[in-house]
């Protein structure tokens, strides 16, 4: 459909705007590539903006990425799950978040 289409060409215009492979290992098959919100910008993303469909999400990135914000990376699924892990590891020791990998 046209939607997917374009919910695909708007992806990888992110993913070409945040370097299209994961800033750990170098992954780039864009099948695992996730984008991911340095410091935990995602649940911030969802308040200001409620929820919001993949194309919104995509165009909101591409805006921000344009203007200059650092506050996206690309990771593949498996260090975008370590991370995870690692943050809640951290929140649980310190009630604070750690830094992102950069």
């Amino acid at each position: 459909s046209w939607a997917r289409k374009r919910n695909q060409e708007l992806k990888k215009e992110v993913f070409n705007l945040l370097g299209e492979k994961c800033i750990v290992c170098g992954e780039s098959d864009i099948r695992c590539l996730q984008i991911d919100h340095i410091n935990n910008g995602g649940h911030k993303l969802r308040l200001n903006n409620g929820t919001i469909g993949s194309a919104q999400f995509y165009r909101v990135v591409i805006k921000e990425v344009k203007n200059g914000t650092k506050d996206y990376q690309l990771l593949c699924a498996n260090h975008n799950w370590i991370k995870r892990a690692e943050y809640e590891e951290e929140y649980r020791r310190n009630n604070k978040w750690i830094k992102s990998y950069q």
